[in-house]
């Protein structure tokens, strides 16, 4: 990650936090304890990188496919 992306992420949790704190009091007000909050968003968030990260792996070997030597490029 280069600077450019940690300015662009420091942005995004700049414009993200108010609604995240919004959310998070919102849930306790619900009932739920703080911990059981912040240990659901965590595996929420995990959740939802691991799929990125899923999709970028499949993305990237659909792409080696269609260049690997000795095939023919598919379309």
């Amino acid at each position: 990650m280069d600077m450019a992306d940690d300015d662009r992420i420091a942005t995004c949790k700049d414009a993200l936090g108010q609604s995240f704190r919004s959310f998070f009091h919102q849930s306790i007000a619900s009932g739920w304890s703080e911990e059981e909050v912040a240990l659901a968003l965590v595996e929420l968030a995990e959740a939802q990188v691991a799929r990125l990260m899923t999709n970028a792996m499949l993305d990237a070997e659909a792409q080696m496919q269609l260049i690997s030597p000795g095939s023919r490029l598919k379309m």
